[in-house]
């Protein structure tokens, strides 16, 4: 598959499938640094912020570079409005620098272009829970900001209303120390509650984010909350083992690397159990950029 060339414009791009998913170049806009190793970016694509929903992903690919030759997958963050029409303008991508293509991505500048295409995969479906807690761990928050401002009605996504019946949503972010713990000020500001730990008690709670958990989820009646998760695969069993011996719904979003974020390479299955299952052994593969990136975690098989 080939994409467009780079062009000095904001935007350059095709439709793909039918209209579906977009790709092109598209023009940086903005890049911070907002923690240790961590950038925020914000592209200027309105084709892309208009129509994804929290829990998608999107592709992005260094321009008129042949290393790294692949795209990588970053989840949505947030979109920004414009300011002149009001609709879905830009879209902002947390990511943390750990290979070749993001240390590369963190050199760019405004004005800059970068290749993409999206909106991918299947999000989190709104929450008809009353009580909504999201866990994660390193990067792994990077969904949830929309996901709370869409629970708690603060913001729409997407092309059709999408509804809720979230009455209040609680963060519990863990980070190895101090310095990866990023501004987490626009989840309060959007209504929910933030609880934080760190493994060397540098910031918060000290001890992993899991053990947080229980405690919230003693709040409420077991019927009436949901968990999101996204994070280090270890982290994601562990919470999912603490909502399956609880029987409280877990989905989790899975952080598989992709080459194509299509469904065409199958270089990101994931392992399910089948709907019916009794035991580990029947299952079979899913892949991760199609039928995920977001799956129920009582059918996930962790490796």
């Amino acid at each position: 598959m080939t994409f467009p060339n780079p062009t000095p414009s904001h935007a350059c791009g095709r439709a793909l499938t039918d209209g579906k998913i977009w790709s092109g170049s598209v023009e940086i806009f903005q890049q911070e640094k907002i923690a240790k190793d961590t950038f925020r970016i914000r592209l200027k694509c309105p084709e892309i912020a208009g129509r994804i929903v929290p829990g998608q992903f999107v592709m992005m690919r260094l321009s008129g570079r042949q290393d790294p030759l692949l795209g990588r997958p970053l989840a949505m963050y947030d979109v920004a409005f414009s300011a002149e029409e009001g609709s879905p303008s830009e879209l902002d991508i947390v990511y943390i620098t750990l290979g070749r293509m993001t240390r590369t991505l963190a050199t760019l500048r405004p004005g800059d272009p970068i290749e993409i295409w999206g909106p991918l995969g299947n999000g989190f479906a709104p929450c008809q829970a009353r009580h909504l807690i999201l866990v994660s761990g390193g990067v792994g928050y990077t969904p949830f900001l929309a996901v709370t401002k869409e629970a708690l009605r603060v913001q729409q996504y997407g092309t059709t209303p999408r509804n809720s019946q979230v009455q209040d949503v609680v963060l519990c972010h863990g980070v190895r120390t101090a310095d990866y713990l990023p501004d987490l000020t626009p989840f309060s500001g959007a209504g929910a509650e933030v609880l934080v730990s760190s493994e060397d008690g540098t910031v918060g709670i000290k001890g992993v984010v899991t053990e947080m958990l229980p405690q919230v989820l003693d709040r409420y009646p077991l019927d009436s909350a949901c968990v999101y998760t996204c994070g280090p695969e270890p982290m994601m069993r562990s919470v999912v083992e603490i909502c399956t011996g609880r029987s409280v719904p877990c989905f989790v979003s899975m952080e598989t690397p992709m080459a194509c974020g299509l469904g065409i390479c199958f270089s990101c299955v994931v392992r399910l159990r089948d709907v019916t299952a009794q035991s580990d052994e029947e299952w079979d593969y899913h892949r991760a950029c199609v039928e995920g990136p977001v799956f129920d975690g009582s059918r996930v098989i962790f490796d």
